[in-house]
């Protein structure tokens, strides 16, 4: 999906039950003022002007944030209860917002209440048709949501996560996933945020870059125990993220691309190779 400068919202795709005829982008109806707009796992949402969320898509799991569970919804609905969002993330089965205030709210895919993650940090395995608030200790300030793991940096430097660690994507140290959030250990005066599947990605203030979770792909480094560790500098400080299961990708402030994980040598190198 993409915004347009006239604010509206074109999407294209897998269309589960639907005209599958999406591979050019189709306008988002009843859309006109969007600020931005993110995709997670046939759905998406959209940040107006109004700082309103809205959402449209699966809503099995409750993605749309409406209060009910339903089949899914092919117009944008509205989040029940944000009217005061000044950022929203999908992942793959749930989505969070930030409000004025700087807390954090999420809703959608979290569990069967027996087996599940916990992404949505409430503390339940429950999933969620309306936003439930992640109790933080401080205000936050960017949010991430992955696979199946979300994660949030706060006003203190620190960065949090909570959901699916198995892999050591929570990077607490420890291999176990969490309903509640968790510190990610020994990282501070973060930039960006970058969260896939099973990997995250953060850069810091020196122009570093540091990952943690699955390294099975060369797409994060992990150190001990799921810890974050270093990888190269780049040469100024970036300034957009994007992971996956297999890769990561940051733009730094000259506009290069690095990336590694699948297709590279686990190293970051620039992308395209060459001048």
């Amino acid at each position: 999906c993409a915004v347009r400068a006239d604010g509206t919202v074109w999407c294209w795709g897998e269309d589960p039950g639907q005209d599958p005829s999406t591979l050019l982008p189709r306008r988002v109806a009843g859309i006109n003022d969007a600020q931005f707009v993110t995709a997670g796992g046939a759905f998406a949402c959209a940040l107006r002007e109004t700082h309103q969320v809205v959402c449209w898509g699966n809503n099995a799991l409750g993605q749309l944030g409406t209060g009910s569970f339903s089949a899914g919804e092919a117009t944008a609905q509205p989040v029940e209860g944000l009217s005061d969002a000044v950022e929203v993330n999908a992942g793959w089965n749930h989505a969070c917002a930030i409000r004025f205030d700087r807390t954090l709210w999420c809703w959608g895919g979290n569990g069967d209440g027996a087996t599940g993650y916990g992404q949505l940090g409430d503390g339940t395995l429950q999933n969620r048709a309306s936003p439930v608030q992640v109790s933080l200790p401080a205000d936050v300030i960017s949010v991430a949501a992955g696979g199946w793991t979300t994660c949030a940096t706060l006003v203190d430097d620190t960065v949090w996560c909570w959901g699916y660690g198995e892999r050591g994507t929570l990077g607490d140290g420890n291999f176990s996933n969490s309903s509640v959030p968790v510190q990610v250990v020994g990282l501070d005066n973060v930039g960006l945020l970058a969260l896939g599947d099973y990997t995250a990605c953060a850069s810091r203030d020196d122009d570093s870059v540091w990952c943690w979770g699955d390294t099975s792909w060369g797409s994060s480094t992990g150190g001990p125990a799921g810890t974050p560790v270093e990888g190269n500098k780049s040469s100024s400080i970036a300034v957009g993220a994007l992971a996956n299961d297999r890769y990561c990708l940051f733009i730094d402030g000259r506009e290069q691309v690095w990336w590694w994980g699948t297709g590279t040598n686990q190293a970051p190198e620039r992308w395209p190779v060459g001048p």
